[in-house]
């Protein structure tokens, strides 16, 4: 029974954790970060991803050092793409 319990809490764990970053940073080195995009404007973006002990960390970064980038909603619909300046209304 405790191990039926600690597999569904598992589960139910990284389902979580898989549908939280579902945006996406594409840098100009190559490199792509899966995060969540909290604010972004014409010079900076604000996200949050979880480093390597799991513990959230929001960070700020310069549009001018990516690409491009991607943020999704929590049913995997785009909602804005920089490269073509999608924007879902509403």
């Amino acid at each position: 029974m405790k191990r039926l319990i600690f597999l569904i809490g598992f589960l139910v764990i990284g389902l979580d954790g898989f549908s939280q970053y579902n945006d996406t940073m594409y840098f100009k080195s190559g490199n792509v970060k899966s995060c969540t995009i909290i604010e972004h404007d014409d010079k900076f973006l604000k996200y949050e991803y979880r480093n390597h002990r799991q513990k959230l960390v929001g960070a700020k970064i310069s549009i001018s050092t990516l690409n491009s980038f991607v943020i999704y909603n929590e049913y995997n619909e785009l909602i804005f793409d920089s490269r073509t300046g999608y924007r879902k209304e509403d």
